[in-house]
């Protein structure tokens, strides 16, 4: 069976207040190592643009902030199972643009599998219900996109239980708008992406050692590349570094610690 995830969706309902960039909050040291992401350091072409900390409680709370080296006077509201339970204002470090708190929620069955999913930022909100067979695979997914429907996906997995094709519909007409033909080889995974005409509109192509994905490189119709993602893991197996280049050459650089 060759089905690979990358996922970080971790439940979100906490609050995260920190340091500047040149004194990111340490990652806790105390107990056993956990393998949770404490820090994570932003680069673009190789200079150093900020840090997202990590604030988790147990395996249920997290928040992710982006902070720079500016001071600015933010207000922030501390969430308890999705209920405010008070208001605050703290001096803190900037928040850059579009790189805001980001609050996580998921729901799981009796096994363990995701059936509903939830996150916000700032003004946006994103929602997803997952449909599940006997097996536990997903055989439908719909999101909404601030309680509008944005659309929904059907999955079709063949004999050897790897997911092989994907249909997408428009979340309010229901009409068909791509097809995802997915072929899975040795160590690789080659995604083609259809309109609704079932004219090509572009591929991705993952490439894996020992289970994990290592590149991900992104192609549009005309056979140009639109991205190029590689990423590297630690001696324990969680990743370490990732790397994101653009068709413009820019490459945005993510490295992570842990806890």
């Amino acid at each position: 069976m060759r089905r690979y995830l990358l996922l970080l969706v971790p439940l979100l309902t906490g609050l995260w207040y920190g340091c500047g960039k040149d004194d990111p909050p340490p990652c806790a040291t105390a107990g056993a190592f956990q393998g949770k992401v404490c820090k994570e350091y932003r680069y673009q072409n190789d200079t150093f643009v900020g840090t997202i900390s990590w604030d988790w409680s147990g395996d249920e709370l997290l928040a992710k902030r982006f902070i720079t080296d500016k001071k600015k006077e933010v207000s922030y509201v501390l969430y308890t199972n999705d209920n405010p339970q008070h208001f605050r204002t703290e001096t803190t470090y900037n928040v850059s643009t579009g790189q805001s708190v980001i609050f996580r929620k998921w729901e799981t069955d009796s096994s363990g599998n995701t059936i509903r999913f939830w996150e916000n930022k700032d003004t946006f909100d994103l929602f997803r219900s997952y449909q599940r067979d006997s097996l536990g695979r997903v055989e439908f997914m719909e999101e909404e996109h601030n309680g509008e429907p944005a659309f929904s996906e059907a999955y079709f997995y063949d004999s050897t239980d790897s997911l092989y094709k994907a249909l997408r519909y428009d979340g309010t007409t229901g009409s068909l708008i791509a097809v995802f033909r997915i072929a899975h080889y040795m160590n690789s995974r080659r995604t083609d992406t259809y309109d609704a005409n079932n004219n090509l509109t572009g591929y991705e192509t993952w490439q894996y050692e020992q289970g994990k994905v290592v590149s991900i490189a992104r192609h549009n119709a005309s056979d140009a590349l639109v991205s190029d993602q590689t990423f590297r893991y630690n001696s324990y197996g969680l990743l370490w570094k990732q790397s994101t280049t653009d068709s413009s050459g820019t490459t945005f650089r993510s490295e992570f610690n842990y806890f």
